[in-house]
C-alpha cells in the first residue's frame, strides 16, 4: 500500500542519527583546530608530530564506536521491552568496557611510544620525534574519558533520547575541543593543545552523566 512521505518520521530519523554524523565529523573539526594551532606554535614539524597521533587516534576512536555499535542494538532490545534492568546493565557493561580497553590502550601507548613514532618517522627527525612523544603521551590520556562519552551517546540514541545524544556529541566533537584547544595552548602552548582532548572529555563525562542522571531521577 503506498502512502505519503511523512516529514515528522523523516526529521524523527535524522534526529536519530545526529549524534552518529558529529562523532564522524569531529575528527575533521580536531584536525583543522589542532593544525591550525601547532602550525602557529611550532611550525611543519609539530603539524608532522600531530599527524602521528591522529593516525593512531583514529584506530583508537573506532575501538569504542566499535564497543557502542556492538551495545545498541542490544540496548535498543531491551529498551523496546521496557526492561530498564536489562538497559542499565548493558549500560554499565559497556562503559566498564570501554575503561577497561582505554586502561589497556595508554598502557600500550605509554610503554610503546618510541616505537610507535617511530613508524611515522622515516627521516628521523628528533624534533618530530620529541614533539609526537609528548603528544602521543598526553593525548591518549583522553580516551579513558572518551570511551564512556562514545558508548554513552550511542546508548543515549538507542534509547530514544537524539536531543541528549546531540548534545553530548556535539560537546565532544565541537564546542569543547575547540574552546578547550583555544584556551590551554594560550596558556600551555603546544602542551596545551596536547591536553585539549583530554580536558574536552572529561567536561562532557561530566555533562553526560548529568543528562543520565537526570533521566533517572523524573524516571
Amino acid at each position: 500500500m503506498r502512502q505519503r512521505p511523512s516529514a515528522r518520521l523523516l526529521l524523527q530519523s535524522c534526529q536519530l542519527g545526529v549524534s552518529g554524523f558529529v562523532g564522524e565529523m569531529s575528527s575533521a573539526v580536531t584536525t583543522t583546530v589542532f593544525n591550525l594551532l601547532l602550525l602557529r606554535l611550532a611550525g611543519n614539524v609539530a603539524v608532522a608530530a600531530y599527524g602521528v597521533v591522529a593516525n593512531f587516534a583514529l584506530v583508537a576512536t573506532a575501538i569504542f564506536n566499535g564497543v557502542s555499535q556492538g551495545a545498541q542494538p542490544l540496548v535498543s532490545q531491551c529498551y523496546g521491552k521496557r526492561d530498564r534492568a536489562g538497559v542499565r546493565k548493558l549500560l554499565g557493561l559497556g562503559s566498564g568496557t570501554a575503561l577497561a580497553l582505554a586502561a589497556a590502550l595508554y598502557l600500550v601507548v605509554f610503554g610503546f611510544t618510541d616505537a610507535l613514532v617511530a613508524i611515522f618517522n622515516s627521516e628521523n627527525s628528533a624534533l618530530m620525534a620529541r614533539y609526537a612523544f609528548t603528544g602521543m603521551r598526553i593525548y591518549f590520556i583522553g580516551y579513558l574519558f572518551a570511551g564512556f562519552n562514545i558508548v554513552s551517546s550511542g546508548y543515549l540514541s538507542a534509547v530514544n533520547r537524539p536531543t541528549e545524544a546531540s548534545i553530548t556529541s556535539i560537546s565532544r566533537g565541537v564546542v569543547a575541543i575547540v574552546a578547550c584547544s583555544l584556551v590551554l595552548s594560550a596558556l600551555f602552548g603546544m602542551n596545551g593543545v596536547w591536553a585539549a582532548f583530554p580536558a574536552s572529555e572529561a567536561m562532557t563525562v561530566a555533562l553526560t552523566l548529568f543528562l543520565l542522571r537526570g533521566k533517572r531521577a523524573a524516571d
